[in-house]
């Protein structure tokens, strides 16, 4: 019996690259490697020492596989020992004849290492659980022969002693309760002859407890004539207190007339000796069933006419049958006929040659359904070292077959892709060597791929530069500190161009984990980074032009927000002139209505036509005109005050103190020309004792370019509108301003957009677009604050403003100059 992790593997292969990477595969996985080049040298190694399992290639020059594998099989010495054929041909016939000398089963190249490991895992676990059924079987066998004999000896013995009255005899008065004790019947249990008196109550009371019951009715029946004979097996506790198994039998001799015993005589004899045999024997028969149904693949045994004597219940549920009605039938009777046939021929076969055989084949469930299998038998001997019969165990392998037919096809799909695609593709082992190369890699490098696959190493196509880093990134690869990278390297071509590749590197690793190659996907950069280059060339020009329209755009930007404030000025202008004209003209009147009233009253004064009621009329429009003059004078000095107070404001951008309404009032008088003759108007709501500490100048060229931008704008097509200016206390630092109209608005996906310098909805209709860009600077650059336009509830627009009451101090921009 060995185990796998030490199981010695005979690789037999005249391809040294392929005995290295199943030796490295195999190593890898603990077992023991013995290679061979050579049918012949195979052979004569097996001879010597045979090995656990052989992977045995088919194509070989001197010796093909299958002459190998005839000759192994035909060796007592090394038939035994499972061959599995590899081979690169997938044809039918070649597997068929590598069964037919012995294989018990066939890899195709190239294969999966995790297939391999799996497929040998397999078979040596197969040829274990074979060599320990056959021993097992063996031993058993002999087992029950030897029990079998010594019963029939001890029943011989039992014979010849009960002639010889050589066993306990017993002999009953049952009227008298009388009661004969042979010798024997004592020394049987260990006593001396007459040690204890003869009795019924001696027999009762040695009887084991839980036996007892049984026993008497069995004496009660018999004594009642209800059965022919005493025939009772009960445990009796001899002298040193062990129990022995004692056969009682017994008849009566003589009865009344009304049947009823009188006399009784029999026999006591010991079958300790067999009821522990047949305790050993039940033991077994656990053991081996256990044994059996442990076994997940479907295992039977059959005698050399074909009629099963056992299977396990993996079997059993394979055809749809219990176990007990397997045995005794034929697969003639228990499978469909053709399959049955199949099993006949391949079981003379078998007992033809008895060695173990392995055939594929397939096998029909209870459903229906066809399943793929193996089948693994071979003959056991009897204890004459004749075949007794065969015994059998079936793998399923419809998975393996499906999986090697879906294998197939992705090995196509991918050999397709691996072939066409437009990406250079190259698989390295441990060591870095190319193993394959797809044909976009060759054309890359100029090689061809006989050139390059075991050959040369991914470093020797690596720009020497480059080398460095790539030697650590692999490293990395190998110490498992990553599974892969991306990277930009430099390749030397055949002809030794610098060729510019990003390269994606993937470790490729075993099912333990072990690093067995790597991955390399190449993309051709070289035009790309030329094309960079090239760009960057581009991109410098074009910052050295950007950078001087940007100083073109900022000095028209300057003369635009030069005009927007001449703009400002002339509505300033003309709301002082409108104001200042009525005041003024009242006064120039009066004065002129004064002067002919005092030119009339002098010529009333030269002529001496002057009277008194004269005087007196001409005090009164005197004064009356003096006091319109002095009003008016008045009003046009309120008036100037006002206006040079938001001209100082507008043009100094000084900070000052300032109530926030009164300063809203100044500045909406300037405004007034602008509504005159129109039904606009604007409604205030600002308590009256809210004060800033700010600048007054920015915050009303803000509300003017709002105001201005709702006549522009929102009132163009309107009648009559509303703009509504609401201010509030915000938090104890900051001031709230909702400026609303109810106007035309603006669309709601344009918001973002509104305060963009040379933005406009009416370009060339006069707008210039700067209008709430310099407010935006205005409110965020000089006030601190901010400015953000919202949905309206019903129509129009809505600014709101949050101006902190007293700013940082802070230079003021070009904006706002």
């Amino acid at each position: 019996m060995f185990n796998g992790a030490a199981a010695e593997i005979m690789l037999v292969d005249d391809t040294p690259a392929n005995l290295r990477l199943l030796d490295n595969l195999l190593c890898q996985q603990g077992y023991r490697v013995r290679p061979a080049s050579s049918g012949s040298l195979a052979l004569r190694s097996a001879a010597a020492k045979p090995p656990d399992l052989i992977l045995l290639d088919v194509r070989m020059p001197e010796m093909d596989g299958h002459t190998v594998c005839e000759r192994l099989k035909s060796d007592p010495h090394t038939q035994s020992i499972p061959v599995i054929f590899i081979s690169a041909s997938n044809d039918t016939a070649d597997k068929v004849k590598g069964f037919a000398v012995g294989g018990v089963d066939y890899v195709t190249k190239p294969f999966e290492p995790a297939e391999v490991l799996a497929r040998v895992n397999t078979h040596l676990e197969l040829k274990r659980l074979r060599e320990g059924l056959e021993r097992l079987a063996e031993a058993r066998a002999i087992d029950l022969v030897k029990t079998h004999r010594a019963l029939d000896a001890s029943e011989k013995r039992l014979r010849l002693v009960i002639e010889a009255t050589s066993d306990g005899v017993w002999d009953w008065n049952v009227r008298t309760e009388e009661m004969f004790f042979s010798d024997r019947w004592y020394t049987m249990l260990g006593y001396e002859p007459g040690e204890f008196p003869a009795g019924y109550s001696a027999w009762r009371d040695r009887v084991h407890p839980d036996d007892l019951e049984s026993a008497e009715a069995v004496v009660r029946a018999h004594l009642a004539n209800l059965v022919p004979e005493i025939n009772v097996e009960a445990r009796l506790r001899a002298k040193s207190g062990l129990w022995k198994w004692i056969n009682s039998r017994g008849k009566a001799i003589e009865r009344e007339a009304d049947g009823s015993a009188l006399r009784l005589v029999g026999t006591n004899t010991d079958v300790t000796a067999r009821k522990e045999s047949e305790a050993a024997l039940r033991e077994n028969s656990i053991f081996l069933n256990t044994l059996l149904n442990a076994i997940p693949a479907p295992v039977f045994y059959k005698d050399t006419n074909g009629h099963y004597l056992g299977c396990n219940q993996a079997f059993a549920e394979s055809i749809g049958q219990t176990r007990s009605d397997v045995v005794g039938k034929t697969a003639s009777e228990l499978m469909p006929a053709q399959e049955a046939e199949t099993h006949r021929v391949m079981d003379l076969e078998l007992l033809g040659q008895p060695r173990p055989a392995a055939y594929e084949g397939q096998t029909t469930d209870p459903a229906g359904s066809i399943h793929d299998v193996v089948f693994h038998k071979a003959v056991f001997l009897n204890s004459d070292n004749c075949v007794a019969g065969i015994i059998g165990v079936i793998l399923d392998i419809s998975e393996r077959k499906e999986a090697e037919r879906a294998l197939r096809i992705s090995e196509a799909f991918y050999r397709s892709v691996f072939e066409n695609s437009l990406f250079g593709i190259g698989i390295a082992d441990p060591d870095m060597r190319l193993i394959q190369v797809n044909p976009a890699f060759c054309r890359m490098v100029g090689y061809e791929s006989d050139e390059i696959i075991n050959r040369m190493r991914l470093s020797d196509l690596t720009h020497p530069d480059d080398r460095e880093i790539d030697v650590a990134d692999m490293r990395r690869l190998i110490n498992r500190e990553q599974e892969d990278f991306v990277a930009e390297r430099r390749c030397i071509g055949k002809s030794g161009e610098v060729i510019d590749v990003i390269a994606f590197v993937r470790a490729i690793r075993s099912d333990t984990g072990a690093y067995v190659g790597s991955s390399t996907t190449v993309l051709d950069i070289t035009t790309r980074k030329q094309a960079e280059a090239e760009l960057e060339r581009h991109r410098e020009k074009l910052q050295e032009l950007v950078a001087e329209r940007t100083a073109e755009l900022r000095h028209a930007m300057q003369q635009l927000v030069q005009a927007e404030k001449l703009a400002a000025l002339g509505h300033l202008v003309a709301g002082v002139a409108h104001e200042l004209n009525t005041p003024l003209g009242n006064v120039r009147m009066m004065s002129t209505a004064l002067v002919e009233e005092v030119r009339a009253f002098g010529h009333s004064v030269d002529s001496g036509a002057l009277r008194r009621s004269q005087v007196s009329s001409f005090q009164t429009r005197c004064s009356e005109a003096v006091d319109l003059i002095e009003r008016n004078a008045i009003r046009a000095a309120d008036l100037i005050g006002h206006f040079k107070e938001v001209a100082v404001d507008q043009t100094s951008a000084r900070r000052r103190r300032f109530a926030l309404r009164e300063t809203i009032d100044e500045m909406l008088t300037t405004l007034q020309p602008q509504f005159k003759r129109t039904a606009h108007r604007i409604e205030l709501d600002i308590p009256s004792g809210l004060e800033m500490d700010s600048y007054p100048g920015p915050l009303e060229q803000v509300l003017c370019n709002l105001i201005n931008n709702s006549l522009t704008h929102g009132f163009a097509r309107m009648d009559a509108g509303t703009i509504r200016i609401r201010a509030e206390p915000a938090d104890p630092g900051n001031v709230r301003i909702d400026y609303t109209d109810d106007g035309t608005g603006i669309p709601e996906a344009l918001y973002n957009r509104i305060f963009e310098p040379f933005f406009t909805t009416r370009l060339g209709s006069g707008g210039s677009g700067l209008g709430l860009y310099i407010t935006y600077n205005l409110v965020t650059a000089v006030l601190g604050g901010t400015i953000t336009v919202c949905p309206p509830q019903e129509r129009g627009i809505r600014f709101s403003i949050i101006l902190p009451r007293s700013p940082a101090a802070q230079p003021i921009s070009g904006a706002s100059k």
